[in-house]
């Protein structure tokens, strides 16, 4: 199958620079599939200057108006896109006709999916890179500066890019200005909102966060030259102690915290006042000098979580915007002594670490995290998903069937200094079902992300549910059962459940009817995908806390049809359709209503209104940095 692109431009007052870049993309051998402008001015002609341009080659143009970071561009950018590669590319480029052929053709040859993101070769880089004095060279060198290398970064945290290859070549540095990534990998790893300067060293921060995970690809035959626009987005007097505060967010961030990188660190700071001496930036040398001696003032916070999961990576991205981070993914696979003694050290060193520890689930993880907290003074926050105070024995789920982990789940619950579940109905099980006194517990709705989660379209007349389920418990406790039964009674009507996998899979297909479609794991784009089309989303469980696909799908403008549990009741409101538990025929009635109904906008408004991003980060921060006080 064809791979398609979406060429992913951010600007601020850069028409002429624009349209030069848009000259030759109309030379391009491969045209993109689509254009984004995410422009900061106060007004755009962009959309029509591709139009004139490209002519009968242009492609779909859609451009935002909209104040933004760089960083901040990129996310919309993302947001936009619906292609397999996302190609960002600075307003001030001009691309060599083979660019774009160049970068499908190597994707296309990668069948193993293994290289998340190529970078194309800036040809007047390298040329200008080999006329630089060497003394200019020494000089960053002997301070951990930047200078040019094999695409890697050094212990200081500053960048040894790749400027010249005859090969394609791997590198953990990728220039901002020429940057082609996998659609699937920005759903999961996104720009750092929180950077100083209009959002300096983005590209840094974001290729080291890809390549400890993913391969990264320098492509000399993608040729590019960067022409460096002189309308600067930033205030140059300002701009070195910006890049001084990201330069050490990015470093405590992404780096070794030994004592040689740290020593390499502080000598790089060294190296920057330096160069503003020598270049003699007076206006620039006081506002860097000041930042430097503030400090590293940001508190550290060791980050545990077993899965991976967009509410989790929600929170992780609230916290690395106001702290210093240590990310623990308890969840790895450590069987043997060796792993466990080595996850052990992980959680021993991190708390030693921390300011404070923070997880999510009050599970076996969370039981060592609070002990060890407590051991070393250290505050523990535990956030609850609903799973651990659940307790339904005509289904067999919750933790506290099991006396132990029921015993476990009271320890954590107690002895943690602020437990945050997801729903206020978890927080009544919890002293219900454990006898817990709720002190230190504080309901905490999850925040789901409204630019992402939004409609496209018109709707198909498909009703959907979407849940995770490989046996027949899970599908007794998301009533998925119930679903396929409703089905039955509306057979002229398209449903999909989707995130089956397994035996259970053909079991349901088995007792389903013609029109019912199952789906298995699909990728967080493809999720959204059937959020949009879909004008119907059900949540028919036995057992939920905050229900998080819900509350996407309605962001989505599905019309929802719930079970009257406490969280879902919460998140539908008068937005949808509730019904009882274990009821296929109450359920196709409500499903049949709602699909005659106008409430999608409704649904949308409510979820952006209740539970936003925003609030989420609000009551979290308020809570950590009571906490640490």
């Amino acid at each position: 199958m064809r791979l398609t692109i979406c060429m992913v431009v951010v600007t601020k007052d850069r028409e002429d620079e624009v349209r030069r870049l848009l000259v030759s993309v109309a030379t391009q051998v491969r045209i993109p599939d689509k254009i984004v402008f995410v422009d900061s001015s106060d007004a755009s002609h962009l959309k029509e200057a591709a139009v004139e341009i490209l002519k009968d080659k242009c492609p779909p143009v859609e451009s935002v108006l909209r104040k933004c970071t760089l960083p901040e561009g990129r996310n919309i950018g993302i947001v936009r896109c619906k292609c397999n590669l996302v190609s960002y590319i600075d307003d001030d480029a001009v691309l060599d006709p083979g660019y774009f052929s160049t970068i499908e053709s190597f994707f296309e040859r990668d069948t193993s999916r293994a290289i998340a993101g190529v970078e194309g070769e800036i040809s007047n880089m390298y040329k200008a890179a080999l006329g630089r004095h060497t003394v200019w060279w020494a000089f960053n060198a002997l301070f951990y500066l930047s200078f040019p290398g094999k695409g890697t970064f050094r212990r200081s945290g500053a960048p040894r890019p790749l400027l010249h290859s005859t090969t394609p070549a791997e590198v953990q540095v990728m220039s901002g200005s020429n940057m082609t990534i996998r659609r699937e990998v920005l759903d999961k790893i996104r720009f750092d909102e929180d950077l100083r300067g209009g959002g300096w060293r983005e590209d840094l921060d974001f290729s080291r966060r890809i390549s400890r995970e993913h391969k990264l690809m320098h492509l000399p035959d993608a040729k590019l030259q960067h022409v460096v626009s002189e309308k600067s987005r930033l205030s140059q007097s300002r701009f070195p102690a910006a890049n001084l505060v990201n330069h050490r967010k990015l470093f405590s961030k992404n780096f070794d915290q030994d004592s040689r990188s740290r020593l390499a660190f502080k000598i790089s700071e060294l190296g920057m006042l330096l160069h503003l001496v020598l270049d003699r930036q007076i206006n620039a040398i006081k506002p860097f000098v000041q930042e430097l001696l503030r400090g590293e003032t940001r508190a550290k916070i060791l980050f545990i979580h077993p899965i991976v999961s967009t509410f989790i990576l929600a929170d992780l991205a609230i916290l690395r915007k106001h702290f210093d981070l240590r990310v623990l993914n308890s969840g790895s696979k450590r069987r043997n002594l060796r792993g466990m003694l080595g996850a052990m050290w992980e959680l021993l060193y991190g708390v030693l670490w921390s300011d404070l520890t923070f997880s999510w689930f009050a599970d076996t993880h969370a039981k060592w995290q609070v002990r060890c907290s407590r051991v070393f003074g250290r505050p523990s926050i535990v956030v609850v998903g609903g799973y651990e105070v659940a307790k339904l024995p005509e289904i067999g789920y919750g933790s506290l069937l099991d006396p132990s982990k029921a015993r476990m789940v009271k320890y954590i619950l107690s002895h943690a200094d602020k437990v945050l579940p997801v729903d206020e109905s978890l927080r009544i099980s919890a002293m219900e079902n454990l006898g817990v006194d709720g002190k230190n517990i504080q309901s905490v709705p999850t925040g789901y992300d409204s630019m992402r989660f939004a409609p496209s379209g018109a709707k198909d007349e498909l009703v959907l549910t979407v849940a995770n389920f490989s046996n027949l418990q899970r599908i007794k406790v998301k009533g998925i059962d119930t679903f396929v039964k409703a089905a039955t009674l509306l057979p002229n009507v398209k449903f999909m459940a989707v995130g089956g996998r397994g035996e259970c899979m053909e079991t349901l297909k088995r007792g389903a009817g013609p029109n019912v479609t199952f789906v298995g794991l699909v990728s967080q784009e493809e999720l959204i995908q059937f959020y949009q089309r879909a004008k119907v989303f059900c949540q028919l469980s036995r057992q939920e806390g905050l229900p998080n696909t819900v509350c996407e799908a309605m962001l989505c403008e599905c019309v929802p049809v719930g079970t009257r549990l406490p969280g879902i009741e919460r998140a539908v409101g008068e937005a949808g359709f509730l019904v009882p538990t274990d009821d296929h025929e109450a359920a196709a009635d409500a499903i049949r209503r709602a699909l005659v109904s106008k409430k999608g906008g409704d649904a949308r408004a409510r979820i952006k209104d209740l539970f936003s991003l925003e609030r989420r980060e609000k009551t979290i921060l308020e809570v950590v940095r009571e906490l640490l006080e």
